[in-house]
């Protein structure tokens, strides 16, 4: 995997976390790039939110706890996250309403991989960008963003550290992080470079730690109800398979038409063309002709009619 960015969009009727990864392939031609877009909405249009006090999961990537362990975790975490930003955010929009504060009507907190930092725990692994619309009441909105007190590049840990509203940036970044795992595990990435909570034990653990604390009332998330050390042993070993990306293309390798062929599919152009430059100038001549003698095309019983 080339480069990553991912982006969580909320607005009152929901939020989706998508990740945009761009992909290089080594090829005898050389090296062929393609662009991947993932989406992630717990709570998606089709599905009320009068039902999340169950769990929705409907089979994400074909869900087996023993033989698929890593994404198996990598759904909970997602769907762990995904509940408490949005709770988080639904919990200050009703106080600032209460208190007939502005708050937050939607927006969006895009994470940009920052290569600097290799350790997934830390704050500063993404570096951040968001936009958010206030609701002043009356109709009115504004725009936030880029505080001006804070030195770029933004982080989790920055923006935290200064409480800026809204202040969701650590849960996040947490939830940003599963989502960058879980893509990682998908896409069979492997290298030890590039860190996967997904992949590593110590990590999983630290990230699920809460997980038991950190479940809300107001959703139902999983599969995983408890953290990796209490459920480790119910579940198969964490790691990656290669995956395969294949896709077919039609006329792969230019090939010659027969002799054959090449004359009949020649000829028979020909002759379309041909029948529609005959077809033209009929209608042409025939319109000429019609204009210069108009009883041109009388018999000689309409005539004598005519005549009188």
């Amino acid at each position: 995997m080339d480069r990553s960015q991912s982006q969580f969009a909320y607005s009152e009727w929901g939020a989706v976390v998508k990740s945009y990864t761009t992909c290089q392939i080594l090829t005898n031609t050389g090296v062929v790039f393609f662009n991947l877009t993932q989406a992630y909405d717990y709570v998606p249009d089709t599905v009320s939110f009068t039902n999340i006090n169950k769990f929705l999961g409907s089979g994400f990537l074909s869900r087996n706890q023993s033989t698929a362990a890593s994404l198996w975790w990598g759904e909970s975490l997602m769907s762990m996250y995904w509940g408490m930003v949005v709770w988080e955010l639904e919990s200050q929009r009703r106080n600032k309403t209460s208190h007939d504060e502005p708050f937050v009507r939607r927006g969006t907190v895009s994470f940009t991989r920052n290569e600097s930092y290799s350790d997934i725990k830390d704050l500063r692994f993404f570096n951040i960008d968001y936009r958010f619309i206030l609701d002043l009441g009356g109709g009115h909105y504004s725009m936030v963003y880029d505080p001006d007190d804070l030195k770029d590049p933004m982080t989790a840990g920055s923006l935290n550290a200064e409480d800026i509203y809204p202040n969701i940036w650590i849960k996040t970044d947490t939830l940003v992080k599963s989502v960058y795992s879980t893509v990682l595990t998908d896409l069979g990435q492997m290298s030890p470079s590039t860190p996967n909570i997904l992949s590593d034990e110590s990590l999983l653990e630290y990230f699920t730690a809460n997980f038991t604390d950190d479940r809300k009332a107001n959703i139902k998330t999983g599969p995983a109800t408890e953290r990796y050390t209490t459920l480790r042993d119910s579940t198969g070993p964490l790691g990656t398979t290669p995956s395969v990306i294949a896709t077919t293309y039609i006329c792969q390798v230019p090939q010659l038409k027969s002799a054959a062929n090449m004359i009949v599919a020649i000829v028979v152009a020909d002759l379309v063309l041909l029948q529609a430059v005959w077809q033209l100038y009929k209608l042409t001549a025939e319109t000429i002709l019609t204009r210069r003698q108009p009883l041109a095309n009388y018999c000689q019983g309409c005539l004598g009619v005519q005549n009188a």
